[in-house]
């Protein structure tokens, strides 16, 4: 009786990593597919940029609406590597910048050359 009853939190934890890590996966897929359509196609680059769509909660302090940035398990280099992409496509897009949270973000990361 105590074994099933431990071993259903233990499935609920393992599925919810489980379905976690494979969003996660997608959303490096997508990163990666975005990066490959940024010469040929940097409109369809943008869009597939546009379907990662999960929104940080806004930054509390000086910045209080949100940068636009999807929300990333992985940490900082998929954070990165989206600001790098999304800066770059709505530049090719001649899309003028409204902020500049995204290019900053991907020069705190990748750094600067001068």
């Amino acid at each position: 009786m105590k074994r099933s009853i431990l071993l259903f939190p233990v499935a609920a934890i393992l599925l919810a990593l489980s379905v976690s890590s494979y969003r996660d996966a997608g959303v490096r897929d997508a990163l990666l597919r975005a990066k490959a359509l940024m010469e040929t196609d940097p409109h369809a680059a943008r869009a597939l940029l546009d379907s990662i769509a999960s929104p940080n909660p806004p930054l509390k302090g000086r910045a209080s609406e949100s940068t636009g940035l999807p929300s990333f398990r992985r940490g900082k280099e998929e954070a990165a590597l989206y600001a790098l992409l999304r800066t770059q496509a709505d530049y090719k897009c001649r899309v003028r910048l409204t902020s500049d949270s995204l290019p900053l973000i991907a020069t705190n990361y990748y750094g600067t050359r001068r």
